[in-house]
């Protein structure tokens, strides 16, 4: 049994083995007794008690009798030495039924745009299928921290650029111009996207496409102020379901209303972009049984 850690050309105790020290010479009332569990001399254990005790700067064990019995100081040592120890064994055990079932709780992270999409509904048949897991939900537009805010997985859509994170792809939504089967039999008709122009259009404000230069082109074409700003991705679909006007979003966003016929996609033909979308997670986490489980169901 290695009985410490190297430095230099001696032998310093690292703080879980003075703790098992203590245990051990409580244990068993002597330092013979301690000596033999620890796999060590007894002279051994006497030393190593001794550079605790000076260390320390307080006597644990009294050794004036024949007897050991442990000081004020030692019992306080012994009691706390017991608790920490306890929390690594708790620990150890928990690590390694971690990895025979999965169990415990995921934080999963996902944006707006995702929430009555395809994924939101495969997540749901994982946590069916796996029901001893919990899931830990947040719905947010933000990019956020996954290791500070120690989450899971994140779903994401757009490309990445944390180097700390791992983005395995899971597919792609195009931008897409749509509208109610209502508005489009009631308004001017809408025979090309030039025309699609000249009607009131709803567009998605939470979008960073100051890099786009097909927005760049599209600025030039149509003038701002004549559509309606949304911040938020389902608000935009429930007002293009009103047949408030023409929805440029993205499709995923509105794939059940389109499904339905709430809503129908215009210039099927026609490519105004392609978005990434993937399963983001940390490189530097533990990977527990259930977040193997997670990655592999999405694959």
């Amino acid at each position: 049994m290695v009985y410490g850690v190297r430095v230099g050309n001696g032998w310093k105790m690292d703080r879980i083995n003075e703790f098992r020290l203590i245990q051990a010479i409580v244990d068993h009332g002597s330092l013979t007794g301690a000596a033999s569990q620890l796999n060590l001399t007894r002279s051994a254990v006497s030393k190593q008690l001794r550079s605790l005790e000076d260390r320390l700067g307080v006597k644990l064990v009294d050794r004036s009798t024949k007897s050991l019995a442990m000081t004020p100081p030692g019992q306080m040592f012994y009691q706390k030495a017991q608790q920490i120890l306890e929390a690594v064994a708790e620990l150890e055990e928990s690590l390694q039924a971690d990895q025979e079932q999965a169990a415990g709780r995921l934080h999963v992270s996902v944006p707006k745009v995702l929430v009555n999409s395809q994924y939101l509904q495969r997540m749901v048949a994982f946590f069916q299928q796996h029901p001893q897991l919990r899931l830990d939900l947040s719905i947010s537009d933000q990019i956020d921290d996954l290791i500070d805010q120690r989450i899971d997985f994140a779903l994401r859509v757009g490309s990445l650029d944390d180097s700390r994170l791992y983005a395995k792809p899971l597919g792609e939504t195009h931008t897409i111009v749509c509208a109610s089967p209502e508005y489009i039999q009631s308004a001017p008709d809408i025979g090309s996207f030039a025309d699609a122009l000249n009607h009131r259009l709803l567009l998605p404000s939470y979008l960073n496409w100051s890099s786009s230069p097909l927005w760049q082109r599209f600025k030039q074409l149509y003038r701002l102020e004549n559509s309606h700003l949304v911040d938020d991705v389902q608000a935009i679909v429930e007002l293009a379901k009103q047949g408030m006007g023409v929805a440029i979003l993205l499709e995923v966003a509105a794939e059940k209303a389109l499904a339905s016929g709430e809503l129908v996609r215009l210039f099927p033909e026609l490519t105004l972009g392609v978005t990434p979308i993937s399963l983001v997670y940390s490189s530097q986490r533990y990977v527990t049984k259930r977040a193997e489980l997670f990655k592999a169901f999405f694959k």
